[in-house]
């Protein structure tokens, strides 16, 4: 790890999966607080979703950052925030951590096609999915915020189960 990886806050490669359906999921706008009810029909919302993904993606691209992208699943309209999985460095190792999803439609985005291209570069994988039987969950977005210049990992636990979830 160069001296500039150790103190760099943030990275210059990430992942993206392009939506291939996007809408207010029933199943996840409980516990989303940036979810709301929609006024107009999916294929709009869907279409403005993707032309924002586009956009964004060919920014990045446009500012040197590398994207490795897949195309999400159709059964899965959260999938284009990947919360399923984190990579980390540590002491030189590359570690990918999966975590249990509170939503079934959510633990289907467990891409075994992402996860095998990930481990390519994290080889030491800490599956954690099988707490989701138990009804323990821990969802990356908002609930890690890494230091990654003091070494130090933030957290906040998902929600308990929600009657209905699952």
């Amino acid at each position: 790890m160069t001296d500039n990886a150790k103190t760099s806050q943030s990275t210059n490669h990430i992942l993206m999966i392009e939506p291939s359906v996007f809408y207010a999921n029933p199943e996840t706008m409980e516990t989303n607080a940036y979810q709301v009810a929609e006024h107009e029909p999916r294929e709009a919302v869907f279409q403005r979703a993707l032309a924002e993904f586009r956009a964004f993606r060919d920014r990045l691209l446009a500012s040197g950052v590398a994207i490795t992208q897949f195309k999400g699943y159709a059964a899965c309209p959260d999938m284009v925030f990947p919360n399923c999985m984190s990579t980390h460095q540590r002491g030189g190792e590359g570690i990918l951590y999966l975590y249990p999803m509170l939503n079934k439609n959510r633990r289907a985005e467990h891409s075994e096609d992402i996860i095998y291209m990930m481990q390519k570069s994290y080889p030491n994988t800490r599956d954690w999915r099988h707490y989701a039987a138990d009804g323990l969950y821990l969802e990356s977005t908002a609930s890690i915020c890494r230091d990654r210049v003091n070494d130090v990992a933030y957290i906040a636990l998902s929600p308990p189960h929600v009657a209905g979830a699952g």
